[in-house]
């Protein structure tokens, strides 16, 4: 197992064996770091504390999908903090024949 992964475990670890809410606080405070240095002053207050509530980091795997085009369900921002992705866009076009 490489450090990072160990370290992020480590931070996993300890995360999970806080008080709610000093877990949410740690949580908050760490992403607003994050969310600031990538935006600035682009949201408003109210929406940057709902921002915080729900930022969470999530690691891909090479070639894995992060996004399929028109999935309703998933209403989510993502960031790409490091590495590449690519956007393949498909359109179906419908030919009425008479």
């Amino acid at each position: 197992m490489n450090q990072k992964k160990m370290l992020q475990n480590s931070s996993d670890f300890i995360l999970n064996h806080l008080t709610p809410n000093l877990k949410e606080s740690i949580l908050i405070e760490s992403n607003w770091q994050y969310l600031n240095s990538k935006f600035g002053h682009t949201f408003s207050k109210e929406t940057q504390k709902k921002l915080l509530k729900k930022l969470q980091k999530v690691h891909f795997l090479p070639f894995e999908h992060i996004y399929k085009q028109n999935d309703a369900n998933d209403l989510a921002l993502y960031l790409i903090e490091q590495g590449e992705s690519f956007l393949w866009i498909y359109y179906f076009i419908q030919i009425n024949k008479k």
